[in-house]
Formats: C-alpha cells, sequence, structure tokens
C-alpha cells in the first residue's frame, strides 16, 4: 500500500514495487478542483497505469518542490528507469519523458515552462511483473520533551584508526554540549560504545540529570537498555562507573536510524566538517524528513 506523509515539501513513498506501472498524481491548488480526478487517463501511450498516490500541494510551499518529490521517488526506484512529467491543462494530457533528475529540472526552470496549471503526474513506465522494489522508511530526528536533554552519539572505524561524536541538545533543539574524539585503534562497536561513555560522563559532570540517548548501534542500545556488563575488556572500568552514574539518572535509551542521526554522524568523522554540522543541525530543528532505503 501506498503511503501519504503530509510534511512539507509532501513526499510519496512505497514499501513495495507495483506489479504494473504506477502513477504518482499532485494536483497543484491553483487548478480547479477535480471529483477524484476523472480526468485522470486508464492509459497512456497503451500502458495500463496503477495510480499510486495523490497529493496535495501544501498551502505556501514553493512549485519547485514538485521536483523534491521526484528526486525522491527516482531515488527509491531504480536510476536506470526513464520517468515522465504529465502536467494536465486545458489542452488534456501531453507528455514530456526525461531520463534523468538534472534534465528535469533543466526544463522546469525555464522561463517557459509553467506548473501552474494542472495535475501532475509522475510516472515509471518500464516496470514489469519481475520487478523487486526496495522498502523505503521516514525517519527524523525528534526533540526531547520539556526538562530533558537528548544526547545522540555515533561511533565510527576507518582502518586502524576509531573515532566518536556525541551532540546534546533540549526541548526546543538547542545545543547545550557536543564533543568529537579521536580514540586510536579500535572496533566500530567499540568507537560506539566509548562514544555513549563520554556522553554519559559529561551529562552526570554537568549534573543533567533527566537524559535520553539516542544511538544508531543496536548493540549499545541493548547493553544500555539491559544494564548488562558485557563490553570489551578495555572498557570494563568505564562501564561499570557509567552503570552506577545512570543510577542517579532519570534515563531513556532509544535506536534510531543512521538516516536520523547524521549530526552525530557527522561529528565521529576523523575529519569534522563544520559546514555540514550546522547545516544538519538546523535540517533536525525545522523536522526535516530522511528517506531509509534498504
Amino acid at each position: 500500500m501506498a503511503c501519504v506523509y503530509g510534511f512539507n515539501p509532501t513526499i510519496v513513498v512505497s514499501s513495495f514495487c507495483p506489479p504494473i506501472p504506477f502513477i504518482a498524481i499532485r494536483p497543484v491548488l491553483s487548478y480547479p478542483l477535480i471529483k477524484e480526478y476523472d480526468t485522470c487517463p486508464e492509459s497512456l501511450n497503451g500502458f495500463k497505469y496503477k495510480v499510486m498516490a495523490k497529493i496535495v500541494l501544501n498551502d505556501g510551499e514553493e512549485l519547485m518542490s514538485l521536483f523534491d518529490l521526484c528526486h525522491a521517488l527516482h531515488s527509491i526506484w531504480r536510476p536506470s528507469l526513464t520517468w515522465r512529467v504529465i502536467p494536465v491543462g486545458a489542452q488534456g494530457f501531453y507528455s514530456l519523458q526525461f531520463s534523468s533528475y538534472r534534465d528535469l529540472v533543466k526544463v522546469a526552470s525555464a522561463p517557459s515552462y509553467t506548473l501552474q496549471c494542472g495535475l501532475i503526474t509522475i510516472v515509471h513506465d518500464q516496470l514489469d511483473a519481475n520487478t523487486t522494489g526496495p522498502a523505503a522508511t521516514l525517519v527524523r530526528w525528534h526533540r526531547p520533551p520539556p526538562s530533558w536533554l537528548k544526547v545522540n552519539t555515533d561511533g565510527s572505524s576507518f582502518g586502524t584508526s576509531s573515532s566518536c561524536g556525541g551532540i546534546f541538545r533540549d526541548h526546543r533543539g538547542k545545543v547545550m554540549a557536543s564533543f568529537s574524539t579521536q580514540l586510536g585503534e579500535g572496533t566500530a562497536f567499540e568507537a560506539e560504545l566509548a562514544a555513549c561513555i563520554n556522553a554519559l560522563d559529561i551529562a552526570s559532570d554537568r549534573g543533567w540529570r533527566k537524559l535520553w540517548l539516542e544511538s544508531d548501534c543496536t548493540r549499545v542500545v541493548e547493553l544500555l537498555y539491559s544494564r548488562s556488563k558485557d563490553v570489551p575488556k578495555k572498557y570494563e572500568g568505564p562501564w561499570m562507573r557509567v552503570l552506577d552514574r545512570l543510577q542517579h539518572m532519570e534515563f531513556r535509551v532509544t535506536h534510531i536510524y543512521r538516516e536520523g542521526n547524521r549530526v552525530a554522524d557527522a561529528l565521529a568523522s576523523p575529519n569534522v566538517q563544520t559546514e555540514l554540522v550546522s547545516e544538519l543541525l538546523y535540517q533536525d530543528t525545522i523536522g526535516c524528513v530522511n528517506l531509509r532505503v534498504r
């Protein structure tokens, strides 16, 4: 079943690849409302189409955000597919076919091309019954409740070196603290573990007693949730220390996909890019949603 999500810009994703070609329909607000989109043809160019989803342009949304939708659809399905945009205007249906997202935006940006009159459909016309598509999940960072802090942590390992990072934010998305640490030789799991230990030490030292820790490492989340002591030997001492500190805190731990943990991921890089971190922080604060495709 196709899903429609009402954030801005609106994006349509599907957890399955339809056995026949599909259309994603987007009515533009300036176009007269059409009951049940009766003008949509049953077939175009000899193909039978399946309507995947119908979405309304959000109030105040830029028309160019339509191409964010195209880009999202294109990233879900095989990039080799050609796809077309079919505006529906006073002259009826006509077709514009593109082989790449770049070409589509180039044409749409031309002064002679407008999207102010009609339904927009995005069509894949090369899918067959044997095509299988990836599942897509919408992921975003959520703010903690008032009086709580959330820390997102991550660790990474590159060859013989590893590093970790983390960021503390309040219920407004304001940054309260952050860290990026080079750890030397170690595995990716050890880096994830070190990130959590570092975060919990910082919170305890600063007297933050309501803490929500979020990590994209399932194993670390399970260790914290169960208060397990099953950690690598070189981390046994620090781990026992933070387990003791947790007894004096209101604490919760959750897993988040990497797509929602991008700030911590950037801070865990061996070469932190300040501009990238700032941009990712801004995107989290305004509630940007990321696609996890697998």
